[in-house]
């Protein structure tokens, strides 16, 4: 399809009539505004579909505030000093005229006091619309009452107006609100908006919206701004918020009315479950509001808690317990210095951290009993319940001698859980916070990110809270700058963190010197000692190499056409990899600090080749793996299975270099043509197992007559045909 010609125009003097045609292409119409103008009004109307749109200059080029098509486009966006051009065009390319009208102009301002009173709609000159601005005194969430008429809003620069319902959302300190108008006023009638008998002009009545405690606020969030919501605060002791919603992920900060916001996630929690639910906390507030957010659109549901201020209590040295009654708060002051805390509470419990009245960190489970374990030197504990059913507590805080747990760009976590729970860890990435955060474009995004933040051992995945209000879960994930806090649920075993850039992993080997590398031919037997052991590997040609350890301890392998592969493996190393060179280099750092004992083996094996069909049997013995190879002539879907007298075999799929492209007995990728490799492995704590891979689709089908029919006419040819014969 040929993309439609654009046709620059000279720029549109205002106020803007003209009737234009056009056609199959579409036209750009530089905008001489009006000096002072503030809100922006366009309409397009045609006997033909056609779309209209406003675009404004960025330093990325032009982007789209507003956009409308159909046989009448319209829309009203407030403006801001900068560059602005009408795109215009027609769906149907028939050639029809099109009346475009446009007006820049500066409404009635009110002040919010006024719009509490009730402010009138004036109409705009020579427009059938009526328009007011409104002043904030701070942003918020506003309830209108209905003033019998279709109104639309808009609440920030280049924002275009959209319908009005019960609540307005003011993410920044001022209101645009418009409406239709006919013969001086607005009346709803069967076809839109007419003359209204009284002839007067409606009012605008809108307060704003304090949550009381214990209710619960559904909003639609834009996605792209926060929202920010008083809390009705009476009781003068903590105050706690949650937010759920259905579609995203949400954020949510507490902080003083009027007070300076940026976007952070590192004093919240989140669901560990869904991360469909956040929560936050303030000690000792004065004027509270949640400012709330998600990366996209979203509808979620804002809910509140105040508590009295509790008395002061002593939480000392060890461990100990109590319950918790009522909607209600303790507070304990802990001991000073460095500390390990570990907090198991009930599922209607939240844990707050701090220095003094400062939040340092919030501790919930989405409304599930959890345990969580926490190093630090907060000076206190506040926990807040939030059900009239009694729950039970338990704290425990030991002395932290040596340095925190936390994680830097070149030192990584690496602890041994002797018992289940949660862990919260500090991440210094060493990067300054994101100059974007606290906008949209710098948030829940991953371009600016440069870094991997890695979590391995005895966990699922790791919960990342970025400074900059990032969230993002996995084993290996995206690091924001400025760092944040890594929330990981864990079993008992290894649990390590760490930071990578690009191929390269400094923060898992620490400051440990990697040394010069031993040479190793196979097969071979290798004993291991001190911290850090190197080895240099040579198989002599093309072929899998199998190594085998039996201590805990952290691998890093080095081969020719693939990237580094760092891993970690608490109860001893399993590899299998191909060597497309013969040679590879793989380092082994103890775990804990301790130092590598035990031997390792290294062993190799070729490649087996296969192609259509079924493959050649194979045993495979407890923990082994046995590699084959297959070509794929040309591009298309190759299905790929084992048969196996056990379901314990796992099949990986991997290119020519050794790059994993699938898992899983059955797969159907989409293969360019090359060289493939599939791995057919054997869990450890499993008995051998008998395998056989299978291939369809590596072998174009033969697109001549069967094999039966071309036999059959080979025969009447050498016996002569029955009519040659009479």
């Amino acid at each position: 399809m040929r993309a439609p010609e654009e046709i620059e125009e000279p720029a549109l003097p205002f106020p803007v009539r003209k009737e234009v045609r056009p056609g199959r292409a579409v036209h750009l119409y530089p905008l001489e505004l009006p000096k002072d103008s503030e809100l922006l009004l366009v309409s397009a109307g045609s006997v033909e579909s056609i779309g209209c749109s406003l675009e404004a200059r960025a330093q990325s080029g032009w982007t789209t505030l507003a956009s409308a098509t159909g046989r009448q486009a319209q829309f009203e966006v407030p403006l801001e000093k900068a560059q602005y051009r009408l795109r215009l065009w027609s769906l149907d390319e028939r050639g029809g005229s099109v009346r475009l009208r446009a007006d820049a102009l500066a409404p009635t301002h009110v002040t919010e006091s006024q719009l509490k009173s009730g402010a009138s709609l004036r109409p705009l000159g020579g427009r059938a619309v009526a328009a007011l601005a409104v002043d904030l005194e701070r942003p918020g969430v506003f309830r209108l009452r209905d003033p019998g008429v279709r109104l639309r809003y808009s609440n920030g620069v280049g924002i275009p107006t959209d319908d009005a319902h019960e609540v307005l959302l003011a993410t920044g300190t001022k209101l645009w609100v418009v409406a239709d108008v006919a013969g001086g006023a607005l009346s709803p009638t069967r076809r839109g908006w007419g003359p209204d008998a009284a002839n007067a002009a409606p009012k605008v009545q809108a307060s704003r919206l304090v949550l009381p405690a214990g209710d619960v606020l559904p909003l639609s969030l834009p996605g792209d701004r926060p929202v920010t919501v008083d809390l009705e605060h009476k009781t003068g002791g903590p105050v706690l918020a949650v937010v759920r919603s259905l579609a995203d992920v949400p954020h949510e900060v507490i902080k003083e009315a009027g007070a300076p916001f940026q976007k952070t996630a590192v004093a919240m929690a989140i669901d560990p479950a869904s991360a469909r639910a956040a929560i936050s906390a303030a000690l000792k507030p004065g004027s509270p509001t949640a400012v709330v957010w998600t990366p996209t659109r979203s509808d979620v549901r804002l809910q509140q808690w105040s508590f009295e201020a509790p008395a002061m209590e002593s939480g000392a040295w060890g461990r100990w317990g109590d319950a918790l009654r009522g909607i209600s708060a303790r507070s304990f002051e802990l001991p000073s210095g460095r500390k390990r805390i570990r907090v198991a509470l009930g599922e209607a419990s939240v844990a707050v951290l701090s220095m003094g009245d400062a939040v340092e960190s919030v501790h919930w489970a989405g409304g599930e009993t959890f345990e969580e374990t926490i190093d630090g030197e907060s000076t206190r504990l506040t926990l807040l319940h939030t059900r009239q059913e009694q729950d039970e507590f338990t704290v425990e805080i030991l002395p932290l001698e040596g340095a925190l747990g936390e994680v830097t760009a070149t030192s990584p976590y690496e602890r041994f859980q002797s018992t289940a729970g949660t862990l919260r860890i500090p991440i210094r990435s060493g990067d300054p916070p994101s100059s974007t955060a606290g906008t949209s474009a710098g948030f829940g995004e991953a371009g600016a990110a440069t870094r991997t933040l890695h979590v391995r051992g005895a966990v699922h995945e790791g919960t990342f809270l970025g400074a900059d209000g990032r969230v993002a879960r996995g084993n290996d994930v995206p690091l924001a700058p400025g760092g944040g806090t890594l929330i990981i649920p864990h079993g008992t075993g290894w649990v390590l963190a760490w930071i990578s850039s690009g191929e390269d992993a400094p923060g898992l080997w620490g400051s440990h010197d990697l040394g010069s590398a031993t040479p190793v031919k196979t097969p071979a037997r290798i004993p291991l000692r001190g911290p850090v052991t190197s080895l240099h590997v040579d198989t002599g040609g093309p072929a899998v190499l199998h190594f085998r350890s039996g201590a805990p301890h952290v691998t890093r392998l080095a081969r020719a056409g693939a990237p580094t592969e760092v891993d970690v493996h608490p109860s001893g190393s399993v590899l299998d990899v191909f060597l497309p060179e013969g040679t590879a280099e793989i380092t082994l750092r103890a775990l804990g600090g301790a130092t590598l004992s035990g031997s390792a083996e290294l062993t190799a094996s070729l490649v087996t080749p296969i192609g259509e069909g079924l493959g050649p049997e194979v045993v495979l013995p407890s923990g082994s793996t046995h590699f084959f190879s297959f070509t794929v002539n040309r591009e298309g879907r190759v299905g790929i299975g084992v048969r196996a007298d056990s379901d314990v075999v796992n099949a990986l799929l991997q290119d020519g270099r050794g790059k994993k492209l699938g898992a899983g007995v059955v797969q159907m990728p989409l293969l360019a043509q090359g060289t493939y490799l599939l791995a057919l492995t054997v869990p450890p704590d499993r008995a051998p197992v008998r395998a056989r891979p299978a291939l369809a689709g590596v072998t174009p089908p033969d697109t001549g007559p069967p094999a039966d029919v071309i036999r059959r006419y080979l025969e009447m040819e050498s016996k002569g045909k029955p009519e040659d014969q009479r």
